[in-house]
């Protein structure tokens, strides 16, 4: 038993939401709480300030709307030159209940943005490409786990069989249904009726596409494991013809993450470390939408933290 008592974590953290007071638009982005977990409102209108304070800096849109209505928001982080840049991209929440890959892109919004003119380093990246970070690809499920099942994964669409939702990891169309999906749509790995059945991987595919062009990297955060995962996800010992470039990447990388934070990322791809699993969006980004760099992360709590994080899984406090 690595957590003996899951609800009593679940009751501390809506506890505190509830005493929080929530951000609204217009209000000071600087007094936006980075250390909680926020609702889709308070990060929409977060997102609305900071495009009001930092104008030449940040720019606000929508790459379309969820099922039920929530605007699926995209903020741009980056300096007009006149000329069309290259895009980093970045996403997280695609798992409704992998919270603490909302509060990922949050913080990471927060440091480049409140630290731009103080750090040169943000300013030449800043300067020379633009980050486009949507931190909550799913927020119909997003809400739902905030307000009624904290472990719910996935979207809400449904009924089917008397149960909701599909697993947008699960959705996209290259090697749909092909390996670690479930056709059943009670299960969490339900892979839908059809590759893109999902209003939510329609449009986030559908901006992906009409900006492949320029976007150089496609990174999406998962939670948890600490893992460091690129294509190909549907079998072991199956590589991109640039998987020399991955593994260079990836060995740099995680070793610059254990030098800051001092953890140990595993890094290969998902059959090789963890599971093989079709439909999923980074292996899409690679294939269809010919992105390089396509790359998925699982953040803390990895396998061993169980002594330091307790092992809090996905309700990290």
């Amino acid at each position: 038993v690595l957590v003996h008592n899951v609800q009593d974590l679940v009751d501390r953290d809506m506890e505190e939401m509830a005493r929080a007071v929530p951000f609204k638009a217009g209000d000071d982005p600087r007094d936006f709480a980075i250390d909680q977990y926020h609702s889709e409102d308070e990060i929409n209108g977060w997102f609305q300030s900071l495009a009001t304070a930092y104008p030449d800096l940040v720019t606000v849109t929508s790459v379309g709307n969820s099922l039920q209505g929530r605007p699926i928001q995209l903020i741009k982080i980056g300096k007009s030159t006149g000329q069309p840049k290259k895009i980093f991209w970045l996403d997280g929440g695609i798992h409704a209940r992998e919270w603490v890959a909302v509060s990922t892109c949050l913080y990471i919004v927060n440091e480049l943005v409140m630290n731009y003119q103080t750090n040169a380093a943000y300013a030449d990246l800043i300067n020379t490409i633009d980050i486009y970070i949507a931190p909550s690809v799913n927020p119909d499920g997003y809400e739902y786990s905030r307000n009624t099942d904290r472990m719910w994964r996935k979207t809400r669409s449904g009924p089917r069989s008397g149960c909701y939702g599909v697993d947008p990891n699960r959705n996209w169309n290259f090697k749909w249904n092909f390996v670690g999906t479930s056709s059943n749509p009670c299960s969490e790995t339900y892979d839908g009726p059809s590759a893109f059945s999902e209003v939510e991987t329609q449009v986030l595919s559908n901006f992906l596409l009409a900006n492949k062009a320029q976007i150089k990297a496609y990174v999406s955060l998962h939670s948890y494991s600490e893992l460091w995962m690129f294509p190909w996800s549907y079998a072991t010992h199956t590589y991109t013809t640039d998987h020399q470039d991955y593994v260079a990447l990836s060995q740099q990388a995680v070793a610059a993450i254990s030098k800051k934070h001092g953890t140990k990322y595993q890094w290969g791809t998902a059959p090789d470390i963890l599971y093989a699993v079709g439909g999923g969006s980074f292996d899409w980004a690679k294939a269809v939408a010919g992105i390089k760099w396509a790359i998925t992360l699982e953040l803390r709590p990895g396998p061993g933290d169980h002594d330091n994080d307790q092992n809090y899984g996905f309700q990290l406090p």
